[in-house]
């Protein structure tokens, strides 16, 4: 009875007391990352273990402190041929692992069933734990080749992190005890050969063992407690189901998302569940979960009260030991308002793209403009100097004058376009909306008597800064876009008042800080359907046909209400009319209504120096000053005017300044002349509008600006008054009544 039984040592774990070692497989870094974070924490008292050590102090007559609690010492890897090898490494220095997790695939290597069957043919002790998200290997054919069936488990990803604690916990347990179970037999054994009288001493660990085992399945009891609580309380939407799509179990988010708290859905079918126009798709998902063994994908589901949701959701199927199917594992989380979120953010970027679009398109159309803007001013010019060519009998006179109608017709739709590339020879000017608007819709009334025009117009309202025979286009366009909606006849609703940019941050775009005059026009029409409102405000684009409308009306009022340095917004659905918002900086300026007579045209006999790299404009313009009395001197680049202008500035009395010339544009020429004479007389021409860089050359002390094409008269007109006004303000290089520079 001298004899000791010896417990512990290299080829044992001391009564739980030393770290249990864990063996980790997988070849995401994430996944080794979670093991080491859920693995570190700080040791726990296992269930049922204080009793055990107890009795082993008893048995043994060992000093076990009841403070021995868990811990781990978890070795991981990314290939399974390194596993096998550390367990190989592991059974030879006598530190053998408890569990091992193996990820079934680890590419490029081996797989993870190829790395448990080796493992278990080197330690047939070891807990084996299959770990997989998405796996093809038949259960079935894992369990017949890593046996036995009590040491190997087979788990499906995600799983929660305290399950891999429970995992390595309850199972690092029933190795410990299985391997003290296997060592006191080993030491049983040998005393009963050496001596029989230790027949009671055998007797009572055997009754130790009944007693661990009794505390093991106490344990994984609990543990099993536990698992049950996780699924009962977890946050995703977490079922049971067999194949025919019966429940069989659902968590308490389940039922509280379906509006079933406290009811039982055991026996309920998933089709009751969804909304009756899906319920087709059910078939469909239960024969992907057979298939394939998984299955993923948004659904929409509908609450006992008849909200619908969107559910992101992942199905897998479940296998008995020998690889039968048996149910299905849902696993749902609600995302419909991210993917609402999604939608209306995917809404704002086409809105925003559309902008975009919308800013090159102007730009094209602003330099079409300008181009034809030339053609329009040879064409013009050659007719007007035709006039004086011929007899005023002469029949040509009726032709020559049909041109001139032609061509301005051709201007006004230049003009269109280049407001609509946020153009046009502005006027700018403190203006009075509601008082533009009762003028139009007076005049707009007379025409169209079968169209009720309410009008709401704010009492208080704010002046802004724009150019009254623009804002009254805009006006005139939406009233007829309006009309030709109401074919029949309807309601037009008309409404200002005043916002501030605080109000309005539910717009796609940003507006600048400040007070805004917001005008709003309404109709009853039929409408325009999504296709429509993408291209509503592209030059060109009509509903109506070729024969109705040329689709410059709206373009221009979208150049117009931006070179105003407002916004625009449009809304319709088809057969529930449109509605047009438009924003306008506010200013506290007081309008003033005093329109300035018109100048009359007179003749000269100054020099002049004319600059335009356009040979037919060069030519014309040359006709038309010479035919004035004027002398001419041409340049057909900035290279040559400047040459030009400082060998012969004090003979020039005036250039006339083409703006856009290659090589060198017409900002930097007129810089270079102003640089060889301060008080040089600059006018201004161009084929497109002030607005833009020709508004910068005026703002630094150009004369005056006169826009393609124009006639005889409107050049005379605007020559004579740079001319004059010097004569009587030498001091000054800009003429404060030019229209053009207000």
């Amino acid at each position: 009875m001298d004899d000791k039984i010896t417990v512990g040592g290299p080829t044992c774990p001391n009564a739980l007391k030393d770290p249990i070692r864990i063996l980790v497989a997988d070849d995401e870094p994430a996944i080794l990352d979670l093991y080491r974070h859920v693995l570190s924490r700080p040791a726990e008292m296992g269930p049922g273990l204080t009793e055990f050590l107890e009795l082993e102090a008893q048995l043994f007559h060992q000093n076990t402190s009841k403070s021995i609690k868990y811990s781990f010492d978890l070795v991981t890897f990314r290939q399974a041929d390194d596993a096998v090898y550390a367990v190989q490494i592991a059974l030879e220095q006598k530190r053998p692992f408890a569990v091992a997790f193996l990820d079934i695939r680890m590419p490029p290597g081996p797989s993870g069933v190829w790395a448990a069957e080796n493992i278990r043919a080197l330690d047939p002790m070891i807990e084996i734990v299959m770990v997989t998200g998405y796996s093809d290997i038949d259960p079935g054919s894992i369990v017949s080749r890593v046996l036995p069936v009590h040491k190997l488990l087979y788990v499906q990803k995600p799983f929660h992190p305290q399950e891999i604690y429970q995992f390595a916990t309850s199972l690092g347990a029933k190795w410990k005890m299985e391997t003290t179970l296997s060592i006191y037999h080993k030491n049983l054994e040998k005393c009963v050969e050496k001596r029989t009288e230790a027949l009671v001493q055998v007797n009572e660990e055997l009754r130790k063992e009944i007693d661990i085992r009794k505390n093991t399945e106490t344990a994984l009891r609990e543990s099993e407690a536990k698992y049950k609580d996780l699924f009962e309380n977890g946050s995703d939407l977490l079922c049971l189901h067999d194949l025919e799509g019966k429940l069989i179990e659902t968590n308490l988010a389940f039922k509280k998302e379906y509006g079933f708290t406290g009811q039982d859905l055991s026996h309920i079918h998933i089709t009751e569940l969804i909304p009756e126009r899906h319920r087709h798709k059910v078939q469909e998902y239960l024969n992907r979960i057979i298939k394939t063994g998984k299955d993923n994908n948004i659904a929409v589901i509908q609450t006992k009260n008849g909200r619908e949701l969107h559910v992101e959701y992942k199905s897998t199927l479940v296998v008995d030991m020998l690889g039968s199917p048996m149910a299905a594992r849902f696993s749902g989380r609600d995302v419909t308002a991210r993917l609402t979120a999604e939608k209306q953010k995917q809404k704002l970027e086409t809105q925003l793209l559309q902008i975009q679009r919308m800013e090159a398109i102007g730009t094209l159309a602003g330099g079409i403009a300008h181009n034809f803007n030339n053609i329009l001013m040879g064409i013009l010019g050659n007719a007007a100097m035709s006039h004086y060519e011929f007899d005023p009998s002469h029949p040509i006179h009726q032709k020559l004058d049909n041109i001139e109608r032609l061509v301005n017709s051709g201007s006004k739709l230049t003009g269109q376009l280049l407001a609509y590339a946020r153009g046009g020879n502005y006027e700018v000017k403190p203006i009075n909306l509601n008082r533009l608007l009762k003028e139009t819709v007076t005049t707009f009334g007379v025409t169209r008597k079968d169209i009720i025009v309410h009008q709401i117009l704010s009492n208080d309202l704010w002046n802004i800064n724009a150019d009254q025979g623009q804002i009254e286009q805009v006006l005139l366009n939406l009233y007829v876009n309006a009309a030709d909606a109401m074919v029949s006849g309807g309601e037009l609703f008309i409404e200002t008042k005043n916002v501030s940019n605080l109000q309005m941050n539910d717009k796609p775009y940003q507006m600048k800080p400040g007070n805004y005059v917001h005008l709003s026009v309404r109709d009853t029409g039929i409408g325009m359907d999504p296709e429509a409102l993408k291209h509503i405000f592209e030059p060109f684009f009509t509903t109506k046909g070729l024969a109705k409308g040329t689709g410059m009306g709206l373009a221009s009022v979208y150049g117009i209400i931006k070179a105003h340095a407002g916004y625009i917004d449009v809304y319709s659905q088809k057969g529930q009319g449109s509605s047009f918002h438009i924003y306008l900086p506010a200013t506290r300026e007081k309008s003033d209504q005093h329109v300035p007579p018109q100048k009359p045209t007179i003749s000269g006999h100054e020099t002049i120096l004319l600059v335009d790299d356009e040979e037919m404009v060069l030519d014309i313009g040359e006709q038309m000053l010479k035919f004035l009395g004027y002398q001419v001197i041409k340049a057909k680049s900035g290279k040559q005017a400047i040459e030009i202008y400082g060998n012969r500035k004090d003979d020039i009395d005036m250039v006339i300044l083409d703006m856009i010339i290659p090589e060198m544009g017409g900002s930097i020429i007129y810089d270079k002349l102003v640089d060889i004479k301060k008080n040089t007389k600059v006018l201004l021409s161009s084929g497109y509008s002030i607005d833009g860089q020709a508004m910068e050359i005026m703002r630094r002390g150009c004369n005056g600006f006169i826009q393609k094409p124009f006639n005889i008269e409107k050049l005379s007109a605007k020559i004579k008054e740079i001319l004059i006004k010097e004569k009587s303000d030498p001091e000054t290089n800009i003429d404060s009544s030019d229209e053009s520079t207000r």
